[in-house]
């Protein structure tokens, strides 16, 4: 080992180097670096204090210090620099070797330190012979004993001292073994308070007059300890209901897949409705909602079973010690099921509103099939969209029979994800909007053609479409598929007058680049922006206001016009007729359902119908199947009409090809 030596300035930054051996690190790393935080041991309150008195006093001085391999002693030389406002430090090796007094050596740099010292000498020749050759002032203090009364007297001594016994033991365990020993222990100190300490045992080999010396040093660590203590808990535990977190659930799932010795289950759950009660009552009560939940939860389940709250609504459980009986576990599940339901139906209060909870929960065994958690979450979130029509507060247990559907959603994800880049593949269908018996325009819907089950509808898709997070690129693709056919309509005679409405959800419109690709599209493509209408849904409105209208203006002032689809269905629909410019509303087929049958239906519906006349606003009835439907909305003055009375919706040829014969008898 040689000697190096330092430059800092006075944020203790390094700033040259002449040698790096203690810390075994290139030039490149260090420079910059704070000298204090690079760890060996040299992070010191004592290196600290030392330092600031010479950049405080600008004199040199000489101090010693254990280096970490304790085998080892430095002599430290710190000199002020005059022309810079930096210190230069020395480190010198003082080996120890059959010419040093291994004890003067050590006590050199031990005398004042906080950390407690003790140098045990142990004379081979007579191994019963295990002498005190030193202890420094902290470690003095401490036992209340002075010095004098303990150098040169058998290490025996210290056991009727009030040195913990774990710590002599842990001594005589290293002189035992003759190897180093280094632990954390945990010490009461009698007020009710923890004290963490960390003791480090060395041999000092030497073979002067058969001598060998250990070193024993204890340092207080408690309030490092407290300090990654918290930085734990941040880390590891959920800050609203101080449960484990996801990070905390995933370190606890991974070490189960390791050694399944145990008979387990997952337990994926959510709140029903959570969104809504965020959107209506605040977050805050939102918070107290997932506070009292955990309140519950914990009642629910014992010490062995482990709760964790895993992102927002969702909470999941690992349920231990099951019976491997599988038709036993089941039933032990549902009983701890079934008292976390009776807990969660009861009401409390949020304010002066009265809220009762409730849940939906998924359970999959943990087996040694599984390969990672991902496919155990995936298993019991399938479990738990399967109890989704069973009621609240309902709960389902993953089968083989659901393996199949998730291999679908695993296919279908990754085979839509490629789609976008097929020809042929996703295509858009034109479902014709009729007035006074003639075609006036198509809502575009898409269809995929998939290679192994030929043409799919929405229904079949879209689920996958919206869990796997494709709907944007989605909603994009339509866009843009759409901006092209008005672009080819506009060139023909036949179709120039026909308006094209795209569906976009909530999730699209609100995203930062929506507009920019709105304005890619519109530039790439030319037709006159009165032909493009977009239809959104009431739940947009559940988002940013200022936002939504500050979009919805743009998207008017460049031409483009907004239908508000399923029209009624809502709990807001008139207020949202106030505040958002919208140019048309569509009639969702619900009301057509019962307006013929239900007198209060039949009302609404024709109100409805006179309030657009009124606003302006033009009204389009989806959903129109028979001929007493389409005779009920002329009669109540709504001309537009969509439905399969007319036609489905069909690929471009066929929605030509209707436009022409079904305009040629009108």
């Amino acid at each position: 080992m040689n000697d190096c030596y330092f430059v800092i300035n006075k944020k203790f930054e390094i700033v040259y180097i002449g040698d790096s051996f203690l810390y075994g690190q290139n030039e490149n790393y260090l420079v910059g670096a704070n000298i204090l935080e690079l760890g060996h041991g040299l992070k010191n309150s004592i290196f600290e204090a030392k330092y600031k008195e010479v950049f405080t006093h600008k004199k040199p001085l000489v101090f010693y210090a254990l280096y970490p391999i304790l085998n080892h002693v430095l002599e430290v030389n710190v000199y002020p620099n005059k022309k810079e406002d930096t210190v230069t430090i020395y480190f010198r090796d003082m080996k120890i070797n059959n010419h040093l007094s291994v004890p003067s050596l050590l006590t050199k740099c031990a005398d004042d330190i906080e950390d407690m010292v003790l140098i045990i000498d142990v004379f081979e020749i007579n191994e019963g012979q295990v002498n005190i050759s030193y202890i420094n002032n902290s470690l003095s203090n401490y036992l209340g004993i002075p010095i004098k009364q303990l150098v040169g007297q058998n290490f025996e001594i210290l056991g009727k001292t009030k040195l913990q016994k774990e710590v002599l033991h842990h001594i005589e365990e290293s002189l035992t073994s003759k190897k180093a020993l280094r632990v954390n222990l945990e010490h009461d100190t009698g007020n009710g308070k923890k004290k963490w300490v960390l003791l480090e045992i060395t041999p000092i080999k030497s073979s002067h007059n058969g001598h060998a010396y250990w070193l024993v040093m204890q340092k207080d660590i408690t309030q490092a300890r407290h300090k990654e203590d918290i930085k734990t808990s941040h880390t590891l535990y959920d800050q609203l209901t101080g449960l484990p977190n996801q990070h905390a659930f995933n370190f606890e799932i991974e070490k189960l897949l390791k050694s399944p010795k145990d008979n387990a289950a997952l337990l994926f759950m959510n709140l029903n409705n959570f969104k809504n009660l965020n959107n209506t009552l605040g977050h805050s009560s939102g918070d107290l909602v997932l506070k009292e939940i955990t309140v519950r939860l914990k009642q629910s389940f014992n010490g062995v079973d482990f709760v964790s709250r895993f992102n927002g609504d969702e909470f999941v459980v690992i349920v231990r010690s099951l019976s491997k009986n599988r038709n036993i576990a089941i039933s032990q599940i549902s009983k701890k099921i079934t008292n976390l339901f009776r807990l969660i139906k009861q009401p409390f209060h949020i304010g002066e509103t009265s809220y009762i909870p409730s849940i939906r929960v998924g359970v999959t065994f943990i087996g040694k099939e599984h390969v990672n958690k991902d496919e155990l979450i995936l298993e019991a979130e399938l479990a738990m969209s399967n109890a989704k029509g069973r009621g609240v507060n309902s709960f389902a247990v993953f089968t083989t029979s659901l393996k199949e559907k998730i291999r679908d959603k695993h296919r279908i994800e990754k085979e839509l994800t490629n789609s976008f880049n097929e020809h042929n593949e996703l295509l858009l269908f034109f479902q014709p909007q009729i007035k006074h018996e003639r075609v006036v325009g198509a809502e575009a819907l898409i269809r995929w053609n998939n290679k192994e089950k030929g043409f799919m509808e929405p229904f079949r898709f879209m689920p996958y479409v919206l869990e796997s997070g494709l709907i944007t690129n989605l909603d994009f693709y339509v866009m843009e598929q759409g901006c092209k056919t008005l672009q080819k309509w506009s060139n023909d005679s036949l179709t120039r007058e026909l308006n094209l409405s795209i569906n976009l959800t909530a999730h699209t419109f609100i995203k930062k680049e929506f507009i920019d690709r709105v304005n890619d599209f519109i530039n790439k493509y030319k037709f006159e922006m009165n032909r493009l209408k977009f239809e959104i849904t009431e739940n947009l409105f559940l988002e940013n206001n200022a936002e939504i209208l500050e979009r919805i203006d743009y998207l008017k002032n460049l031409g483009i016009k907004i239908s508000l689809d399923d029209f009624g269905t809502g709990y807001s629909s008139l207020s949202y007729l106030r505040k958002f410019p919208v140019d048309e509303i569509k009639l969702d087929r619900e009301f057509l359902i019962n307006a013929l049958d239900n007198r209060k239906e039949r009302i609404i519906t024709q109100t409805i119908i006179e309030m657009a006349r009124k606003l302006d606003i033009l009204i389009l009835a989806e959903g129109v199947e028979t001929i007493e439907q389409k005779e009920f909305l002329l009669e109540n003055g709504c001309f537009v009409h969509q439905g399969f009375l007319y036609s489905k919706a069909l690929s471009e040829e066929n929605f030509i090809n209707f436009l022409v014969s079904f305009n040629k008898v009108s």
